[in-house]
């Protein structure tokens, strides 16, 4: 039951978010709880397998394939090709990173997140605008009344969730060679119908843990009610 709604929370908030701009969804390996080795002779002789208790929780994963990219056609919308990569931002905590390409411009002219935090160059600084039309092209660079003026870094490494819809690494570095979708945003990559089939799946489960359980329960108390007697 404790592994059924664990399993429970890690759909729960992968339905949750499957609206959310470059979401990557969540996922549980399982392994056997308490496996005990099985022989002949009272335990005492030649092995014969193992049984064991039930399943528990072995670790949470994330998924970083890619998510289908929705066009919206606007110029400061732009989505990172493939499943490899991801924007840079200034956040108060330091740079993370984020597979969000909902940008705009800020009060200050600068290149800002969904969630106001400057998007950072290939270099690590913030992108200034300046006055003018913006225009960005499929490898990130940033062209201000036609003139090149940054490179939106798209920076790859391994990649940890942190929420917000944030990553974090270790050892992310400039791609080499970056490649956008601009003018369409990057979905979340959770699939709806899998994910209630899942939910349906783990609802049956924890059901049947519940009953052996309080069947458990009821033997017990009859078995305790004979000896009483």
């Amino acid at each position: 039951m404790s592994t059924a709604q664990k399993w429970l929370d890690v759909i729960s908030n992968n339905l949750a978010n499957a609206s959310t701009i470059g979401y990557k969804k969540d996922g549980l390996t399982f392994a056997d709880k308490l496996v005990r080795e099985l022989a002949m002779d009272g335990g005492e002789g030649k092995a014969v397998g193992s049984l064991g208790n039930g399943a528990t929780v072995d670790q949470q994963y994330t998924d970083f394939s890619s998510g289908m990219i929705a066009m919206t056609g606007n110029p400061l919308d732009m989505a990172v090709r493939g499943s490899e990569g991801a924007f840079a931002i200034q956040t108060q905590n330091g740079v993370r990173y984020t597979r969000d390409g909902a940008f705009q411009i800020g009060t200050d002219r600068q290149l800002v997140s969904s969630g106001g935090h400057p998007v950072l160059d290939i270099s690590g600084q913030p992108i200034k605008l300046g006055t003018g039309t913006v225009r960005v092209s499929d490898d990130g660079g940033v062209f201000v009344e036609g003139v090149r003026t940054a490179q939106i870094g798209v920076f790859e490494g391994d990649f940890e969730k942190i929420g917000a819809n944030l990553l974090s690494s270790a050892n992310a570095k400039p791609s080499e060679s970056p490649s956008l979708v601009v003018g369409g945003i990057e979905s979340s990559n959770v699939n709806v119908v899998e994910e209630m089939v899942a939910l349906i799946k783990v609802n049956r489960s924890f059901e049947m843990a519940q009953r052996s359980a309080q069947s458990q329960d009821e033997s017990t108390g009859k078995l305790m009610g004979a000896l009483g007697r």
